[in-house]
């Protein structure tokens, strides 16, 4: 078995098998820490739930055909590796289906607060066409039950018209209706949306932050980081909880190299890189399965991570430690190991975000995406090597 042979001295093949199996299980790890945020969609047929899931949580997040039928009225999605679950209504709104949809919610609700908070259906989004120009009684009965639930409900208009800043006028008189009925939803006021702009009038998408900043006001904390994984158009949030598992990586990798390491033994960093991949993955919700992502992540630490960098670091390195000898004799200290693995850690996320971007649960192009790595990879450490630079250059002139 390969755990007993000395990790830096296992063959290339071995340590990329090694490497794949790693990530599958970091991966599943940090799936696992996650958790999960489950939103409730209720609205009547039409209103747009579908266009708002999929403009906030990424294209394709409820498929039709691909969810679970939990009862009658009720449809549940999760797509795996995915940190999002959604209950949607299909549209039952009025006379019996109201009243057999609000009795299978009591169940569901009542049975979910048994469960882990990770399975509870968390946030509901109450959503209402603008053109309908009225909310029916079915519709306020069934707020009132939801909120009853002690659920929390943010009240959605969509696709209403906003030009030169300025709201459709019927669509601001819809909202002062419903506000006047004094609904405890919350927080206590309505959202207003268009998922999609409008190319012939000039209408364009609005609504969807603010809408999102609500949902995480109401939400628990406890479910913020699923949260942040799910949702699609609040970047700075997925960078936010990423930088922390680089800094966590980071200190990490200063332990290892705490006892200056031959740089021979460079890949004794990889699992550590490894598992801060995996992290950031599950962080910035890839769409990725495990088994995929392992392998796209041990051909890009092999070929210009760890090993391809790490000579980068230390040849470079080499020319201010006067009589350091060759690179093959070269050691890594606790500094260098950090700075590659911060280098490795910004470059992943740049991968995350690119992967993003293009709406890729597929790896399509995976020679560009290599060819971006080992780009950021070395000039992350170009930028993390000059600020080390000014700051020693800083200290000598002090």
């Amino acid at each position: 078995m390969t755990d007993s042979i000395p990790y830096s001295r296992r063959s290339e093949e071995q340590l990329v098998n090694e490497i794949v199996d790693l990530v599958r299980k970091r991966y599943d790890e940090a799936l696992k820490d996650l958790g999960g945020f489950n939103l409730g969609i209720f609205g009547k047929t039409g209103a747009g739930k579908s266009t708002l899931l999929n403009a906030v949580f990424g294209e394709n997040v409820a498929p039709a055909g691909l969810g679970s039928p939990v009862t009658e009225s009720l449809t549940y999605y999760r797509k795996p590796e995915s940190a999002l679950g959604i209950y949607d209504s299909r549209g039952f709104e009025t006379g019996e289906s109201a009243e057999s949809l609000m009795a299978e919610l009591t169940d569901i609700v009542r049975d979910s607060r048994q469960k882990p908070l990770a399975e509870q259906l968390h946030v509901v989004w109450y959503v209402v066409r603008w053109t309908d120009r009225r909310i029916e009684e079915g519709q306020i009965e069934l707020i009132k039950h939801l909120i009853g639930l002690r659920l929390p409900v943010v009240f959605v208009l969509t696709q209403v018209p906003k030009k030169d800043g300025r709201l459709h006028p019927d669509a601001v008189a819809l909202a002062e209706h419903v506000m006047s009925l004094q609904l405890p939803i919350t927080p206590p006021r309505v959202y207003f949306t268009s998922a999609k702009s409008d190319p012939f009038d000039g209408y364009p998408v609005h609504g969807l932050h603010e809408l999102l900043e609500a949902t995480f006001q109401v939400a628990p904390a406890a479910v913020h980081a699923a949260l942040t994984a799910a949702q699609q158009i609040d970047l700075e949030r997925k960078r936010k909880a990423a930088r922390a598992a680089v800094n966590t990586a980071v200190l990490g990798a200063g332990v290892i190299g705490a006892s200056p390491i031959p740089f021979s033994d460079a890949v004794l960093l990889i699992p550590n890189q490894v598992t801060m991949i995996a992290q950031i993955s599950a962080k910035y919700g890839l769409s990725i399965p495990a088994a995929k992502l392992g392998t796209m992540v041990a051909s890009l630490v092999m070929s210009g991570g760890a090993a391809g960098a790490g000579r980068y670091v230390v040849s470079n390195l080499l020319k201010f430690v006067p009589g350091a000898g060759t690179v093959a004799g070269a050691v890594i200290s606790s500094a260098t190991a950090a700075l590659l693995t911060e280098a490795i850690g910004r470059a992943w996320m740049r991968i995350c975000e690119q992967l993003l971007a293009s709406g890729a649960t597929e790896i399509q192009d995976f020679d560009g995406l290599k060819r971006l790595f080992q780009t950021e990879v070395q000039k992350n450490v170009s930028a993390e090597q000059t600020d080390a630079d000014k700051d020693a250059s800083a200290k000598t002139a002090a």
